[in-house]
């Protein structure tokens, strides 16, 4: 996939993202902290999506900050990474990438291996090409979106929650690669900075589907089952008796905090001990992690976004877990 050399397109394809990007979100003024630096800026939130940005122009460069932590904590912000565009694209280290692809242009990330083998340990759903610059070796391009896409935002969304799963995997230590070195010394400082919000967009799409085609899946089988919720708004399955036969937990992402939330739901829960517990995740945790889980009874369940930002997952598996036939 060749990078686009043409300052004139890589400027019309920025300016139509970015017009894709503030359409969705707010102005606010907020303060940002990044790489030694700390000033006042211009910031847009995108409420529905939970994510936020800043940009800059300097010297031929095009910097975009990416963060997920509300505008509205009193702390600074912090982006999560930085996609800088060359928009003569000559720089072949640049992080951001525009790629000509037929007659539109996607906006892309030159990602390093480790994100990358982790995005594909995890099956994150993102396409990962090869960039060619005008000079070096071609290099790992994980797309983003198209520019001027009206499901820019949403990608964009996804993508900072994948490099901040990412980060967060590697700081405590969770990668496969990671060791297990004890330190005997004083205790770790931990950063006690405010936590990043899940996306209740995507929560709230990724459930409405998950019911959707479960309540199909039963009906279509004469199972018998349905979908509702309890008082205290967990998702569960009940069957014909209105018994409740499995619990879900449904996350957006793969936040190490978010999921020890969500595994001590499952497992501190007054819903029948009988019942199957479910972690349904955009993604795998690998064998280690899933066997783990599967020791303290909770079964995880990997969903995928379609283009029209419904899921798709093996609902008769779950039905077979459920009935006892895993």
């Amino acid at each position: 996939m060749q990078i686009i050399q043409d300052q004139e397109t890589a400027r019309a394809a920025l300016q139509k993202f970015m017009r894709s990007l503030k359409k969705s979100a707010a102005k606010v003024t907020a303060d940002i902290r990044w790489r030694g630096r700390a000033w006042e800026g211009e910031t847009y939130w995108n409420q529905a999506e939970c994510f936020w940005f800043s940009f800059e122009g300097e010297s031929g460069l095009f910097r975009l900050r990416l963060g997920l932590r509300e505008p509205a904590d009193a702390a600074p912000l912090e982006p999560v990474c930085e996609l800088a565009f060359d928009e003569s694209g000559a720089d072949g280290e640049a992080s951001g990438l525009l790629l000509r692809f037929g007659s539109d242009v996607l906006l892309a990330y030159a990602a390093p291996v480790p994100l990358v083998q982790f995005l594909g340990a995890h099956e994150y759903d993102f396409t990962v090409l090869q960039a060619v610059p005008q000079q070096g070796e071609p290099r790992e391009a994980l797309v983003i979106s198209s520019a001027g896409a009206d499901t820019a935002p949403a990608g964009v969304a996804r993508f900072v929650r994948a490099v901040r799963d990412f980060q967060a995997w590697k700081a405590q230590g969770l990668l496969p690669a990671d060791g297990h070195d004890i330190d005997f010394g004083p205790s770790l400082t931990l950063n006690s900075a405010g936590r990043d919000l899940p996306s209740p967009r995507l929560l709230e799409l990724a459930t409405r589907s998950l019911r959707e085609q479960l309540d199909k899946f039963s009906e279509s089988r004469n199972l018998g089952h349905r979908t509702g919720y309890t008082r205290h708004g967990q998702l569960v399955l009940a069957d014909a008796k209105q018994s409740v036969a499995a619990v879900f937990q449904v996350e957006a992402d793969l936040d190490p905090a978010n999921l020890q939330e969500a595994v001590g739901r499952l497992i501190l829960s007054r819903l029948p001990l009988h019942a199957a517990r479910f972690l349904a995740l955009p993604g795998t945790l690998g064998a280690f992690f899933t066997q783990a889980l599967h020791r303290h009874g909770i079964h995880v369940l990997t969903y995928k976004h379609t283009q029209d930002m419904s899921v798709v997952f093996d609902a008769e598996a779950v039905f077979d877990i459920v009935r006892g036939d895993d």
